[in-house]
């Protein structure tokens, strides 16, 4: 059985459609290991506090930075008055963040990753003011953070942010990079298809010619 040219070009721009684009959305988001994202704690009586510890690793050396969201919070201790605050820090001690759950929730905080592109940790801690009411002392509170990866600018920061930070990275030049790749795979297959459909010898008719 013999295949039209049509239907073996759009066989052929399929399969490096299927190639590409797959392919630059995993180059996104490199995936993620994580732990300790999520904890449920028991609310500590003023001037105490719970710590905790967070970590993150990427699978790609590719990432540099992840930014760390608090995606949910409940219990009545992290938004009443005299409730718990959270602070964050990086493996050195550096305050990456504090506020209560209603403060932080939602706004993404920048985590360097470590050099040897092994754990990231991030230390947090949930405590109550000295002088908060007792309350809240025994009750439950649940924190759900999220873990999302940033990548390493592909210069030497020459097109970066003036204080040399990293820009988070949106996968936007890569969907951009395979769509345009699709563009020119199916601008060639409408020039081979014409080029065959111009080159095909026209059918030859029955033969009238007397014997």
């Amino acid at each position: 059985m013999r295949l039209a040219p049509r239907a073996v070009l759009l066989a052929v721009l399929t399969a490096c459609l299927c190639g590409v684009l797959p392919s630059t959305a995993a180059e996104a988001r490199p995936a993620l290991e994580t732990r300790g994202e999520q904890i449920s704690l028991t609310v500590p009586a003023p001037g105490h506090s719970v710590d905790w510890q967070m970590g993150v690793r990427a699978s790609s050396a590719r990432a540099s930075a992840f930014d760390l969201v608090l995606v949910s919070a409940t219990g009545a201790a992290l938004d009443g008055p005299g409730g718990l605050i959270l602070t964050l820090e990086d493996d050195d001690g550096e305050m990456l963040a504090e506020g209560t759950a209603a403060q932080l929730r939602g706004s993404p905080i920048t985590v360097a990753a470590t050099p040897s592109q092994g754990w990231t940790t991030v230390r947090a801690r949930a405590r109550r003011p000295l002088q908060a009411g007792d309350e809240y002392r025994g009750t439950s509170a649940v924190l759900r953070f999220r873990f999302l990866s940033q990548a390493a600018p592909e210069d030497d920061g020459a097109f970066g942010p003036p204080d040399g930070g990293h820009l988070p990275r949106t996968g936007a030049a890569g969907v951009l990079t395979a769509l345009l790749v699709a563009l020119a795979l199916i601008l060639a297959g409408i020039r081979l298809y014409r080029a065959a459909q111009t080159e095909r010898p026209q059918e030859e008719g029955p033969d009238d010619t007397p014997a």
